[in-house]
């Protein structure tokens, strides 16, 4: 886990504390290695601004080549803003696969397709800001009901 008054960037300047940050995480990372049954668990504490997510945030501003390595096994993420920090927390570990999301709950559907619709191939829970400023996995159903 690290700690920082400012946000990791995409190429953050050499010798800012953002920089360091990032130097520290890639070397956490390289050393995760989850094995069968096991995934990346990521979560990010504190505010991401509005044309930003959560995924380049833990991912794409902070992964190089040699912490690829822990994302073998696939990713979970998360965003906990509930209680953010006056900077940004970045937490990394390994987790069992099947383990439940800390700071997401599962909430009613986002959207339905009708019969037309057959094709599409919808992910069967995605995850989205619900009213409220909760987190949860919202299904997708395809057909009518």
């Amino acid at each position: 886990m690290a700690t920082t008054p400012h946000r990791v960037t995409f190429g953050p300047f050499k010798g800012s504390s953002a920089h360091a940050v990032r130097a520290d995480l890639r070397k956490l990372l390289a050393s995760l290695r989850p094995t069968e049954g096991e995934t990346l668990h990521a979560v990010f504490g504190g505010a991401i601004p509005p044309n930003s997510d959560v995924e380049n945030q833990l991912i794409y501003n902070v992964f190089d080549g040699a912490s690829t390595v822990a994302l073998s096994r696939g990713v979970r993420f998360e965003l906990d803003d509930a209680d953010a920090p006056a900077g940004a927390e970045y937490r990394y570990a390994v987790a069992p696969a099947g383990a439940p999301f800390k700071h997401w709950r599962e909430s009613q559907d986002a959207a339905r397709c009708g019969q037309g619709y057959r094709s599409w191939q919808a992910p069967q829970t995605t995850f989205c800001r619900v009213p409220g400023g909760d987190f949860g996995p919202r299904r997708w159903r395809s057909g009518t009901s």
